[in-house]
Parts: C-alpha cells; sequence; structure tokens
C-alpha cells in the first residue's frame, strides 16, 4: 500500500472514530438535560450540538460541562436525599477536572503534551462514567416522580 494512501486511511478513519464517539457523547449529555427537567436547566439541550465542531466544540465544552453541573445540581437538590448529594459532591468533583485539564491542555498543549495528554485521557473517562451514573440516577428517579 502506497504511504499517502495508508495516511488517508489511517487520518479517515480517526475523523470517522472522533464523530461516531462526538454523537454518543452528546446524545448523552441531552439525555442528562432533558431529564434534569425544564425548571433546572440553565442551558437547553439542543445548544449542546456545537460541541459537534470540532476546533469550536472544546471551548464550548467548558461552557456545556459547567451548564450541566448546574442543572444536576439544580435537580437533585429538588430530590432531598443524602446519596444525591453524595453523587451531586462527585459530579462536581469529576466536573472541576475536567474543566482544569480542558484549560491547562488550551495553554499549554505545546509545552506539557506528553504528559497532559495521559491525564487528560484519564479525566475524560472520569467524566464520562460520572455523566452515565447521573444519568442512570435521574432515570431511576424519574419513575417515581
Amino acid at each position: 500500500m502506497h504511504p499517502i494512501t495508508f495516511t488517508l486511511l489511517f487520518v479517515s478513519f480517526f475523523v470517522l472514530l472522533y464523530f461516531i464517539v462526538m454523537y454518543f457523547y452528546i446524545q448523552l449529555m441531552r439525555r442528562i438535560l432533558e431529564l434534569a427537567g425544564q425548571m433546572n436547566r440553565t442551558i437547553e439541550p439542543s445548544f449542546i450540538w456545537i460541541e459537534f465542531f470540532p476546533l469550536v466544540g472544546q471551548g464550548w465544552n467548558v461552557l456545556i460541562s459547567y451548564q450541566m453541573a448546574i442543572s444536576v445540581r439544580n435537580k437533585i437538590n429538588t430530590m432531598k436525599d443524602w446519596r444525591s448529594t453524595k453523587l451531586l459532591f462527585i459530579f462536581g468533583i469529576s466536573h472541576s477536572f475536567v474543566l482544569a485539564s480542558n484549560v491547562i491542555a488550551l495553554f499549554f498543549v505545546p509545552v506539557v503534551t506528553k504528559v497532559l495528554f495521559p491525564l487528560a485521557i484519564i479525566l475524560i473517562i472520569g467524566w464520562i462514567w460520572q455523566l452515565v451514573s447521573v444519568r442512570k440516577f435521574l432515570e431511576s428517579r424519574s419513575e417515581y416522580t
């Protein structure tokens, strides 16, 4: 196989993989905002699709994750459950780490990319794990309310 063809296939694969992963990530965040309820959310779920664009999305992620944390906090505060308070604390901690890694990566990418990349991957996995657990929690609680 010609090296240029291989390179194009390699890049195309990762671009396609990026869009597939982003689609499911955005759907997860939209579902959480829908479960939070219109009175509790601070941003409409339709605004999350801006995150789908490759360069604008990373900056938009900072705003979206902050608005999601506020919306989830508002929803959980209406539940009056000690387990929900613990979940909110863990959600807030993971949200703070993701915001910090976004800001650090935005300003220091050329300098410390080799150190921050593994940390960013770990933080993103933790953030997605928290999003899934919050979605499951809100879905289980929405059946009874």
